[in-house]
């Protein structure tokens, strides 16, 4: 069994693995937005070489369909399993009496962080929210903070994958504001 995972390992491997005689060939899609109309086909034609597609939502599922791909080829099969020895709250806020709300994801239009700072205009300074992540809406995204939430938002970059269970570990409420996901 060949499992790909998004644009690279979906044209490389997914066309590999049907040329090798691969027994089964299974490729997982997220919401990412593809790139160019160039990866949109590219991927179209690679799905080809699929036993199955594995959306990790219905909403990607639904993506896929509207894409042209048949729901007899698709499978959704959530991303699960969490370690909870390793992701644990920690306990009470450290910020006062503030509610601590954060996400992590990367600063594409799919993710809709602006959805995050519009709650947390209209939420006030009751709540913190913090967003660990990186990418090319970044500035923008800070500045409509900036405008909009200036004392609630705050946007960390990229961190290390070992920090990321103590980030989690601090906040009351996870919120991922994704379009798709």
């Amino acid at each position: 069994i060949l499992v790909t995972s998004l644009f690279h390992s979906l044209a490389i491997g997914a066309t590999l693995g049907y040329l090798r005689g691969v027994s089964r060939v299974l490729c997982w899609q997220n919401s990412a937005e593809h790139t160019s109309d160039l990866r949109r086909r590219i991927s179209r034609i690679s799905f080809i070489a699929c036993d199955r597609i594995l959306a990790d939502s219905a909403a990607v599922a639904s993506m896929l369909q509207e894409d042209g791909l048949p729901e007899s080829d698709i499978s959704v099969v959530p991303i699960a399993g969490v370690d909870i020895d390793t992701f644990r709250p920690a306990g009470a806020s450290s910020e006062d009496s503030a509610i601590r709300v954060g996400s992590i994801g990367q600063l594409i239009p799919a993710k809709n962080y602006e959805a995050l700072i519009r709650c947390a205009a209209q939420l006030g300074e009751d709540f913190k929210f913090h967003v660990v992540g990186d990418g090319p809406r970044r500035d923008e995204l800070e500045a409509l903070a900036r405008d909009h939430a200036p004392e609630t938002v705050t946007f960390h970059g990229e961190r290390p994958p070992d920090e990321i269970p103590s980030f989690l570990s601090e906040l009351d409420v996870y919120f991922q504001p994704s379009r798709r996901e």
